[in-house]
């Protein structure tokens, strides 16, 4: 589920980082989806002007994949922290391959910070046991 912190207009909101809520089903999967247009113009999907990302987790990796990406108002934009709920313990988090100490427990809950991911760029976020 994606997030973003509101703010006094539309403008000023879309420049606030976004995040994501994933909670894990039983079998530790989960999938969504981030949809972005400009909120204005008729018809993005045909004249392609909108962006479209596809989140999944399988096998304690989080993959994030541009399936879209017509809307130029999503550069800059970045995705700067996750909730994943129902991950049991998790001792060690990567980010597209490298180490990232910016995570916090608190029971079945994961908190990670300061990512600063592009949101137009794709990504893997692995979460160890």
């Amino acid at each position: 589920y994606p997030t973003q912190a509101p703010a006094l207009n539309t403008v000023l909101s879309r420049q606030n980082p976004f995040g994501l809520i994933v909670a894990l089903s039983e079998d530790g999967s989960a999938a969504g989806k981030l949809y972005v247009d400009d909120g204005d113009s008729i018809e993005p999907q045909i004249t392609g002007s909108y962006f479209l990302a596809d989140f999944r987790v399988l096998h304690r990796v989080l993959f994030g994949i541009v399936e879209h990406n017509g809307y130029s108002g999503i550069e800059g934009q970045v995705l700067d922290n996750i909730r994943l709920l129902g991950a049991g313990t998790v001792t060690s988090v990567t980010v597209n391959g490298q180490p990232h100490t910016s995570f916090e427990q608190v029971g079945e809950e994961v908190k990670i910070t300061k990512l600063a991911l592009p949101v137009n760029s794709e990504f893997f976020i692995v979460f160890q046991e």
